[in-house]
């Protein structure tokens, strides 16, 4: 018997596709929310029919395997103590995010802006003015992977060359997540006797979406939840020479889009219905948390797509849905939304 919410899950960057880099409980652990984590082994379905002189089917072939694991992880950042600058404030890819390699295998770029004085272990904190952007690119190749390993009671799950889709869910007054779907290449499930040995956290207690700042061009709304997600679309690519017959995955097409929902206003306040008939782009800036090290800033160039009426106990609100989308092609690619956390 296993207990679903006991587990362990490592995620490591692969230096080369599809290549096991070996994650550990030391440096590798990726805190989900416990019962968050699911592992979904997919396969085509290959029948056989043969014209024997009966309505029977012979024993086919399950093949293409590949894996699928989803969970939600708290969004936080790796706020070190306010003595000290060793996190994201610093500015630099040695204090990356545990999650970098998640966001790296969403085809996500990352740029760090060093702190403008930066401090160190034991001295002042500086000027914790440091931070990473993550925008989205376009791969010449397939681009970052990651292998993870998902621990449960009896076994061990393996998934290599893993490429990776996620989405932000953010309510009012609760702990925001980020719900991640990791598509990669099957491993062969073995046992394997659980231990926690060694197991390294980053001790990090996330803010609540409460305090947050939240603008749309000028004006800031009513909202109780927004929930937006960068739409990767992730491709096997069918190879028979590889084990299994696919040599992995590639991203393929981003269809960034979220929704939220504002309370109803005069329209010379927001013009929400004319914005969406006149497909006029605006930014939706949201702000969540206040200490250094653990905040992060989403700027999204949103074009709505639907502008609706719901009831939120007696109030009349919208629902609000929207694309993310760069407003001309002119435009810098990359500039449909960015991911700052600082």
């Amino acid at each position: 018997m296993e207990i679903t919410e006991i587990g362990l899950l490592t995620i490591k960057a692969e230096s080369t596709y599809g290549t096991d880099p070996t994650p550990t409980l030391g440096a590798n652990i990726i805190p989900t929310v416990r019962d968050s984590v699911t592992y979904e082994v997919s396969t085509d379905r290959i029948e056989r029919s043969a014209l024997d002189g009966s309505l029977e089917r012979l024993a086919g072939f399950n093949v293409l395997p590949r894996v699928t694991m989803r969970f939600r992880y708290e969004l936080r950042g790796n706020r070190r103590n306010g003595t000290t600058q060793l996190d994201i404030t610093n500015g630099t890819s040695t204090q990356a995010l545990e999650i970098h390699p998640l966001l790296a295998a969403a085809d996500l770029a990352a740029t760090y802006t060093a702190a403008g004085t930066p401090g160190s272990e034991g001295s002042s904190a500086g000027s914790r003015d440091g931070y990473v952007t993550y925008k989205p690119t376009t791969q010449a190749t397939v681009g970052s992977s990651v292998t993870c390993y998902f621990y449960t009671r009896l076994k061990l799950h393996k998934l290599i060359g893993g490429k990776v889709d996620f989405r932000f869910i953010m309510e009012a007054g609760r702990v925001a997540y980020i719900e991640f779907t990791v598509t990669g290449k099957y491993v062969a499930v073995a046992d394997n006797t659980f231990s926690t040995s060694g197991a390294a956290y980053l001790d990090v207690k996330p803010p609540t979406f409460d305090g947050a700042t939240l603008t749309i061009a000028s004006y800031t709304p009513v909202i109780s939840s927004l929930e937006f997600g960068i739409g990767n679309q992730i491709a096997l690519r069918p190879d028979a020479t590889a084990t299994y017959g696919h040599s992995g995955f590639v991203i393929t097409d981003r269809m960034p889009k979220g929704r939220f929902n504002p309370e109803s206003i005069a329209e010379a306040d927001h013009p929400f219905w004319a914005d969406m008939i006149g497909s006029t782009t605006r930014a939706l800036v949201c702000l969540i948390g206040s200490s250094a090290g653990n905040k992060m800033q989403a700027t999204l160039n949103i074009e709505f797509t639907a502008v609706n009426y719901q009831n939120r106990d007696k109030t009349r609100v919208h629902d609000a849905q929207f694309d993310i989308v760069r407003s001309l092609l002119g435009d810098t690619i990359g500039n449909q939304f960015q991911l700052k956390f600082f």
